[in-house]
């Protein structure tokens, strides 16, 4: 499939970056360009690679909503020699978490 706008690269990312956030049962979860460049059925080469990567830049500023209204935070977590790593995470999941009782620093 050959896409030449970059409109309609960033819906096909951000279509995916959702399908991915509404099967998360967790608080977090990671993502790279090539997992979202194989899902969305784009190339994987370097040059969509990083357009996929300045569409998941912008998303992050613009802010995403999943359809229940829960909000998407979107940091670049890792970047080095095998890729970038983004950390997709959901804040209101992460605020109504409680602390057990007698131990330190565990969540559930």
């Amino acid at each position: 499939m050959i896409i030449e706008r970059y409109e309609d690269i960033k819906k096909l990312v951000k279509v995916e970056l959702l399908k991915m956030c509404i099967s998360q049962k967790g608080d977090h979860f990671f993502v790279k360009p090539k997992q979202l460049a194989r899902r969305a059925r784009l190339t994987t080469k370097p040059y969509m690679l990083t357009i996929i990567r300045y569409a998941l830049e912008e998303l992050s500023k613009e802010g995403l909503r999943l359809p229940n209204g829960e909000r998407i935070e979107i940091n670049l977590w890792k970047g080095g020699n095998h890729g970038m790593r983004y950390l997709v995470s959901f804040p209101e999941r992460i605020m109504r978490k409680e602390a057990i009782e007698g131990v330190k620093g565990l969540i559930l």
